[in-house]
């Protein structure tokens, strides 16, 4: 096969923007939008400061995705990626999805994707996932997040595992499915081997604490994390938060 060995776009920075889908394109019933914010070939990239609103139902925030519109793109990397201090707000819609793609593989190791210090919030769980899919991403940083609101499901691993996940410091609503499998045997371990999963707040996911890692707390509601003004929009938390520390 061949394959294409010339310029990788390098150093790009999307900062203080803020990222809408057009009202008009919502509409859009042959080609729907499937993110805001689709990276499919990139050395380097830092989304940093960012606004994020779309009130579709589908499609992502922000999407990693290594390949072309048939699946078929061999030679395309996206590595080296920091996204932080963004702000994603929805209807309902995935903030982030990362995927190799159907027929590369491993597109996404090359270099570190760190994910930090964002804040989404969703009101309707319809079809939701707050990380969307994850595959063939080795070592992927996720810290220090606030995703909250309707979800069905924090996200899930699929087709290949991605060794090394370090998940650590967030607040999460789990929704109904949590951090998923969908690999055959449908364990965590399976999908996310040698992962460092502990310190997260993990709304609702009780039900999963036998399936998580030890060393998270799950309250069962967003008012019991303490936040100091959901409805205001801070979320930050209070002086009495029993999450503080």
């Amino acid at each position: 096969r061949a394959q294409w060995r010339g310029a990788v776009p390098a150093n790009m920075g999307v900062r203080r923007c803020t990222i809408v889908a057009a009202p008009a394109h919502l509409s859009h019933v042959i080609v729907p939008i499937k993110g805001l914010f689709e990276v499919k070939l990139m050395d380097t990239l830092t989304l940093e400061g960012n606004y994020f609103y779309s009130s579709r139902t589908a499609g992502s925030g922000t999407f990693l995705y290594p390949q072309n519109q048939v699946g078929d793109l061999p030679w395309a990397r996206v590595s080296n990626v920091t996204i932080r201090n963004n702000w994603y707000n929805s209807n309902a819609f995935t903030t982030l999805a990362m995927n190799s793609g159907y027929f590369v593989t491993n597109h996404l190791n090359s270099g570190t994707v760190r994910i930090t210090n964002n804040v989404a919030e969703f009101t309707d769980p319809t079809e939701l996932w707050a990380l969307g899919q994850v595959q063939a991403v080795t070592g992927l940083i996720f810290t220090h997040n606030t995703f909250v609101g309707a979800v069905s499901a924090i996200g899930m691993g699929t087709n290949t595992p991605s060794p090394g996940l370090m998940m650590v410091d967030n607040i999460l609503d789990n929704g109904a499915y949590g951090l998923s499998c969908l690999l055959p045997g449908r364990t965590f371990s399976g999908c996310f081997p040698r992962a460092t999963f502990t310190r997260n707040v993990i709304v609702g996911g009780s039900s999963h604490s036998a399936v998580y890692p030890r060393g998270n707390t799950y309250p069962p509601t967003v008012a019991a994390v303490g936040f100091r003004d959901v409805a205001g929009k801070d979320f930050r938390l209070s002086v009495s938060s029993p999450q503080r520390g």
